[in-house]
């Protein structure tokens, strides 16, 4: 499995399948012995090898990819069951500080996001093409595809080949998404990744980072707090996952509770791979086991989002219940002021009659507030119960089924 910080960084280096991107250096899918001048067919992130065995230059339409796997002991070449696909962003062309006529294809490429029709962009078909070849015809295991920007129309193609996606600033529209796309993604969320920031200005030329406009993402986008579209303005934390930092957004505090949710299931997903290869299927408690532990998953995922909710009403309520107060208190005092010559019991009574009483202005609103604070705290509580009796449920299971503890 590839993490959030060598996609980056493999992001940041496709660009270099482009002789013309840099001098000082080519990547090129070709055996050591038959490199040439620049040409390079190791990429290393992180003191890391990883062998190209696959690379894609397109100059009609500033296409380009590469296809890495890791280098191991076991294998020296790379190995063919865990290669990952890469497509490059969009490059400048020369009038923005770019690298001229083919940053000039690639830049308008990029507008082709709005011709849903045909995959978003220009591009789409070739990364297509890339993925089937490196898959059907050199016979690789394709476990990972990612691209950034423009290329986020990986998302399509791993929705296609249903394989794990992930990518960044993700300048992309699911309207392009066909049906059986569209279904893949909604049944399997967890395969897919789109990071964008919550300000990125570039990506919110699409849809204005506004959820009602970017329509249903499936699950699949997750909110960074930031308002940059670099590819390497990104954090990672020490396992190498994409970093929230600390953010006033509600957005964006859901979104990393979805993203941990999101990496949860996958761990689970592959703990079912583990089970069914082990013992040549799943025994009865390996699947109460899993059936138990997705419930949970659901269950702390939505009691997180619960508290982050209350968190942020709470803040509104309790403000609403000061300003109500104040509306009161300034209600009365503009009632005395303007009846000079009335009691205060007068003013009260003469405020009453239009309906501004303390009761309609402050009492029943701000017990309105209350009682809705009170449901959340109980809903909140509820959840824990439910996640601690599973927990119990999980742990009875283990104990008693050591075969089951042992594969754990």
């Amino acid at each position: 499995m590839y993490t959030d910080r060598e996609l980056n960084e493999l992001n940041q280096e496709v660009y270099f399948v482009d002789p013309d991107f840099d001098e000082k250096i080519t990547y090129k899918a070709k055996p050591t012995s038959e490199l040439s001048g620049n040409e390079k067919n190791v990429v290393i992130i992180n003191d890391k090898k990883f062998q190209i065995v696959g690379s894609a230059n397109i100059d009609n339409n500033g296409y380009q990819g590469f296809a890495v796997a890791p280098i191991t002991v076991d294998y020296p070449q790379g190995d063919p069951n865990n290669v990952a696909i890469i497509s490059a962003g969009t490059v400048r062309p020369a009038i923005l500080g770019g690298e001229g006529s083919d940053g000039f294809t690639d830049f308008i490429a990029a507008a082709g996001v709005f011709d849903t029709k045909n995959g978003g962009s220009p591009q789409t078909k070739q990364a297509e093409d890339f993925v089937d070849y490196m898959i059907n015809v050199k016979g690789y295991t394709v476990t990972h595809l990612s691209g950034y920007s423009q290329s986020a129309y990986m998302l399509k193609i791993g929705a296609q080949f249903g394989i794990p996606t992930t990518v960044f600033n993700g300048w992309f529209l699911y309207d392009s998404l066909t049906d059986d796309e569209k279904k893949f993604m909604k049944d399997n969320p967890e395969l897919f990744r789109n990071y964008r920031k919550y300000k990125d200005i570039r990506v919110k030329l699409i849809d204005g980072n506004d959820m009602e406009k970017i329509g249903e993402d499936f699950g699949t986008i997750f909110w960074v707090e930031g308002d940059t579209h670099e590819i390497n303005d990104w954090f990672f934390d020490k396992d190498g996952n994409v970093l929230f930092k600390d953010s006033k957004s509600s957005v964006v505090k859901m979104s990393q509770i979805a993203r941990q949710a999101s990496l949860d299931k996958w761990r689970l997903f592959q703990l079912k791979k583990k089970f069914s290869t082990s013992g040549g299927g799943l025994s009865a408690n390996e699947q109460i086991y899993l059936d138990d532990s997705e419930a949970l998953l659901v269950v702390e995922a939505a009691s997180r989002m619960s508290k982050t909710i209350l968190e942020s009403v709470k803040e509104k309520y309790q403000k609403a219940i000061i300003e109500a107060e104040q509306l009161w208190q300034k209600t009365e005092q503009t009632a005395l002021n303007v009846g000079s010559t009335l009691s205060n019991s007068e003013a009260i009574e003469a405020l009453e009659s239009g309906g501004a009483t303390k009761q309609a202005l402050t009492t029943e609103p701000i017990s309105y507030y209350q009682e809705k604070i009170s449901q959340l705290n109980a809903q909140n509580t509820a959840y824990d119960s439910l996640a601690s009796d599973i927990k119990a449920s999980i742990a009875k299971l283990v104990s008693s089924d050591l075969e089951l503890a042992g594969q754990l």
